[in-house]
C-alpha cells in the first residue's frame, strides 16, 4: 500500500488547518531538528556497539567510545596535607 498524491495533499490541508500558514517553517525546523537528533543518537550508538563487539572480539578500536575517554586524563591536583594547629 503506497501512499499517493492525492493522500499526501489531503493531510498537507490537514495541517495547514490545524497549525495554520505561519506555523509550518517552524514545525519543519523542529521537525528536522529533531530528526538530526535521533540519527546523531542513532551514530553514537551503532558507534558503541561496534567498540564493545569489538573489545570482546580483541581487536583495538579506532575510535574512543565516549567523548570523555576522547579527553586526556589530567593528573589530579596535589592536595597539601591538613596543618597542625599547635
Amino acid at each position: 500500500m503506497r501512499i499517493g498524491p492525492t493522500e499526501m495533499i489531503i493531510v498537507l490541508v490537514i495541517v495547514i488547518l490545524v497549525f495554520g500558514i505561519g506555523k509550518l517553517p517552524e514545525l519543519g525546523k523542529s521537525l528536522g531538528s529533531g530528526l538530526r537528533s535521533f540519527k546523531k543518537a542513532q551514530e553514537d550508538i551503532t558507534q558503541e556497539v561496534s567498540n564493545v563487539t569489538a573489545t570482546v572480539e580483541g581487536k583495538k578500536t579506532t575510535e574512543p567510545a565516549t567523548a570523555a575517554e576522547a579527553e586526556p586524563k589530567k593528573p589530579a591536583p596535589p592536595v597539601a596535607p591538613p596543618e597542625d594547629e599547635e
